[in-house]
């Protein structure tokens, strides 16, 4: 398991792949990579969780890092990417 940043090819292939600009407007998102010989999840990890979003959706992080704007930092399962380790 490690934290990642996706290499800019990757959010501007995924741009036009989706036609949405939703990878580029996070492109310095960092990511929990969980990965295998077979597998490579990357999941969202967010400065400031929705209030709304399911609380099986979520995982807290156990760490207070005193910035207001990162009120409530944690992973957010509901946007998990896979994508090969190359493209990191």
């Amino acid at each position: 398991m490690e934290v990642k940043l996706f290499k800019p090819e990757f959010l501007a292939e995924e741009m036009l792949r989706t036609q949405s600009d939703q990878y580029l407007q996070k492109s310095n998102r960092m990511y929990v990579g969980i990965y295998d010989e077979k597998s490579n999840w990357f999941i969202p990890l967010r400065g400031n969780l929705p209030k709304k979003a399911p609380k099986d959706g979520v995982f807290e992080t156990p760490f207070n890092n005193g910035n207001t704007h990162l009120g409530r930092p944690g992973l957010i399962f509901k946007k998990p990417s896979t994508l090969p380790i190359e493209m990191l």
